[in-house]
């Protein structure tokens, strides 16, 4: 006999499924007989109810015990054998006097039967105690197989099965185990190493790190830690040393690092060239300035001309006229006669116009209204942007300037730089606790001008948990699926805005977390999800730290590394954006 137990929270849906099947592929044919224990009555979708009913009286958020047990294909009981087989189980767990509906299934190879049990007792509301639930239960199959004279069966666990510990304390904190990242990101890794050093360092680029602990090894993120048997069974201590040797430790490079940080002259190099530094963010604004005006006059332009062609019937010689009066007199009041002739009907006489019809009414309050506050904002515009132009070449100039000034020690900088530039990866490719040294010894900014200078270093990690978060373990996507479920949040329809989802998931009671995950599951991206919690939450002091703080939760990352992720982040869309003018 093989058992399996699992713990829920609704009756409703369970019964529906063991009664009816799958919604997209129904087979109620399956049943072979129903019974209750402790409900007076025979209806399951009755008990299912009066069992919710009860549970309501209790404490625990998750009432349903859900115990499956099969027989080997060539084993057959009858019914009596059955429900017997039942009433020991639940007198061997301690479940006697709780109400429970039994369904019968014949719709695979080995017979088999599913119990839905109300873990709070009907009597005194208590609930049943589920500790080493899947133990005591196989104990008690042992027993029974044995009375009946069935063929023993070996209980062999799933080995990719999460714990149910760890599924419920994710389900109740929302943070994903690390244990299932582990098995996603490094079982590859420890399967095709040839060496100690590669293990290392290709465990190192997915935030994971091997350590010795007592007699054998643990995966670790310096946040959380797992046993690296239980991330594969080839990666025990005597499996690797067999086949790559006694074990090394990974060549730590906080030493080097802290020596290259403190053994050339570029803090003294940033205060003499802050002058220098300082007129080039002034130049940068003013370029940023200066396309941002331009934007604004080619918008204000644009409004004219598609004013312009609602309005007249010729907007070629319109356009034409219109912009050589704002060009010589600077004034956006043109009378409609003086641009050409106005679609529809409008009577006139001298400066009165009267339109008659709708297309007449339309063009007239287009060419009378619409075009004169248009052609203000495009000569506002104009002059905004001839004063950015300004401020650009002065800003240039003295950039040029102080670039001849500082010939030299220019030179020298960029010369540290170049020669700093693995220095960053390596700042970068420390493990979080090695970072935290760094800090600690050199200042964050450090470390945030690592992530500015290597982000494709800097957001390896992160990419990695997030690739996992989108398609995570058939274990964690069902306790999501659970948790979703059981706040009762529908799934999130095309076009809805995820801050709109979010907002309703909240509300309905689902943890931040869980919802982060839902969305990230469903194909948006990490920071877009963690963004539309933000959004939910107008009295947040910090929204961009909350943000980045919930984001590292939701994937089970360490707090530093994400903060520096979401600086190379942001450098990379600054980079980005002045690339681009």
């Amino acid at each position: 006999m093989i058992g399996e137990c699992h713990s829920g929270a609704g009756f409703g849906g369970l019964t529906r499924y063991l009664l009816h099947g799958k919604k997209d592929n129904p087979n109620p044919e399956r049943v072979l007989w129903t019974s209750t224990r402790e409900l007076a009555l025979e209806d399951p979708q009755q008990a299912a109810i009066l069992m919710r009913m009860t549970a309501a009286q209790g404490r625990t958020q998750e009432p349903v015990e859900h115990i499956s047990i099969s027989i080997p294909p060539h084993e057959h009981l009858s019914r009596e054998q059955w429900e017997q087989v039942a009433d020991n189980t639940l007198r061997d767990l301690g479940l006697d006097g709780h109400q429970v509906l039994i369904v019968a299934h014949r719709d695979t190879a080995h017979d088999h039967i599913h119990l839905v049990v109300n873990r709070v007792h009907p009597e005194t509301y208590r609930a049943w105690n589920r500790w080493q639930d899947q133990t005591r239960l196989m104990a008690s199959l042992r027993v029974q197989e044995r009375d009946l004279g069935l063929q023993p069966t070996p209980y062999v666990p799933n080995p990719d099965r999460l714990p149910n510990s760890l599924l419920r304390l994710y389900e109740r904190t929302g943070e994903p185990p690390l244990l299932d990242y582990a098995r996603n990101a490094a079982r590859p890794v420890f399967q095709e190493a040839r060496s100690w050093n590669e293990l290392h360092e290709r465990l190192a680029e997915k935030g994971l790190y091997l350590e010795r602990k007592g007699q054998g090894l643990v995966v670790t993120d310096d946040h959380r830690h797992v046993k690296a048997s239980s991330v594969d069974r080839a990666a025990s201590l005597r499996a690797l040393e067999q086949r790559l040797g006694p074990y090394e430790e990974r060549r730590s490079l906080l030493r080097e690092v802290d020596i290259d940080l403190q053994g050339d002259r570029l803090p003294e190099l940033i205060v003499q060239l802050l002058p220098y530094h300082r007129a080039r963010s002034e130049a940068d604004a003013a370029a940023e300035s200066r396309q941002k005006t331009a934007h604004e006059l080619r918008v204000a332009g644009d409004s004219i001309r598609s004013t312009i062609q609602r309005a007249f019937r010729d907007p070629a010689t319109a356009t034409e006229r219109y912009f050589a009066q704002l060009d010589r007199t600077g004034r956006p009041q043109l009378l409609p006669a003086e641009m050409g002739d106005l679609k529809g009907t409008v009577l006139r006489a001298g400066r009165t116009y009267l339109p008659v019809g709708s297309e007449g009414a339309e063009a007239y309050e287009a060419a009378a209204r619409s075009l004169p506050y248009y052609g203000a904002a495009y000569l506002q515009a104009r002059e905004d942007l001839a004063r950015a132009e300004d401020r650009l070449g002065g800003t240039r100039r003295n950039l040029e300037q102080l670039t001849q000034r500082f010939e030299s020690q220019i030179a020298e900088y960029q010369q540290i730089e170049e020669r700093r530039g693995s220095l960053h990866e390596r700042v970068m490719s420390l493990r979080p606790r090695d970072q935290i040294a760094v800090a600690r010894a050199h200042g964050r900014d450090a470390l945030e001008t690592a992530a500015r200078r290597a982000p494709e270093t800097a957001i390896r990690t992160s990419e990695h948990r997030q690739r996992w978060m989108a398609n995570p373990s058939r274990g964690l996507s069902r306790a999501l699926d659970r948790r979703v479920r059981r706040a009762r949040v529908p799934a999130r329809t095309r076009g809805q805005e995820p801050a709109d989802w979010m907002r309703e998931a909240l509300r309905l009671g689902l943890h931040p977390l869980h919802a982060i995950q839902a969305l990230t599951r469903g194909g948006l991206p990490l920071a877009d999800a963690a963004r539309a919690y933000t959004m939910t939450r107008a009295a947040l002091r910090n929204p961009v730290k909350t943000s980045v703080l919930l984001a590292a939760k939701a994937i089970g990352l360490p707090a530093l590394p994400m903060r520096l992720a979401a600086k190379a982040w942001h450098f990379a869309r600054t980079v980005d954006r002045v690339l681009s003018r």
